[in-house]
């Protein structure tokens, strides 16, 4: 993961998450650690995570941290029906 920015790190891991690397109830690395590992600040990785909870991707835990959102299950409604013409 080379992102520099709080977009960039979201992009990213939504990305992991929409490819299935990262699975529903995953451990997200702290803050802290991703930041040191990145090379930018914690508030950036800060930042990142909580766009991605804005966006239903992952949800806050407290001290515990952040993990994958669980996926809520679609309900198929079956085909619509179409007028003929």
């Amino acid at each position: 993961m080379a992102a520099r920015s709080a977009s960039e790190i979201s992009d990213q891991i939504e990305e992991q998450v929409n490819q299935g690397h990262l699975l529903p109830g995953h451990q997200l690395v702290p803050v802290r650690e991703l930041a040191a590992s990145l090379g930018v600040s914690p508030t950036t990785v800060a930042a990142a995570y909580r766009r991605l909870r804005e966006r239903g991707m992952v949800v806050g835990r407290g001290r515990q941290g952040s993990r994958v959102a669980p996926r809520v299950a679609v309900k198929s409604l079956g085909s619509p029906a179409v007028a003929a013409g």
